[in-house]
């Protein structure tokens, strides 16, 4: 996965507010989407990529391309980091499909996992799923 964060000058991007920072993301597909953040020509850093008086702003960007960097890595060795996943990070949408779990939910899973769990001699360690088991009763 490879991907950058950029002010798009093209003049059909052209807002009131000015030019919008853009993230480009490829893997095989490609995702471009909006940081939400629009500047002008005069007020960008273009060695830099970053805006040239909003301290704000340049911390936010810089964060944002930190964390692009460390998910591009981290995406090397886990599949499970996908582009939609990226910009979800990125933008904040964090749409999360995950459940929500009643207590008693939420410990039957828990034993589930316990009792999956293996010592360091391969035996199965039941021992804390019971006691997860009993306190939920």
């Amino acid at each position: 996965m490879e991907g950058k964060i950029y002010l798009d000058t093209r003049e059909s991007q052209k807002r009131k507010s000015g030019f919008p920072v853009i993230c480009d993301l490829h893997n095989r597909k490609r995702l471009q989407f909006s940081l939400k953040l629009n500047f002008t020509r005069e007020d960008w850093d273009f060695e830099k990529e970053l805006p040239l008086n909003d301290k704000r702003k340049q911390l936010i960007i810089k964060r944002k391309k930190g964390l692009l960097a460390d998910l591009i890595t981290k995406s090397i060795d886990d599949s499970n980091i996908t582009l939609a996943y990226v910009k979800e990070v990125l933008t904040g949408n964090t749409n999360s499909n995950d459940k929500v779990l009643s207590f008693y939910d939420f410990v039957d899973e828990l034993v589930a996992k316990q009792k999956k769990l293996l010592d360091d001699n391969g035996v199965q360690k039941k021992g804390n799923a019971g006691v997860y088991r009993n306190t939920a009763k």
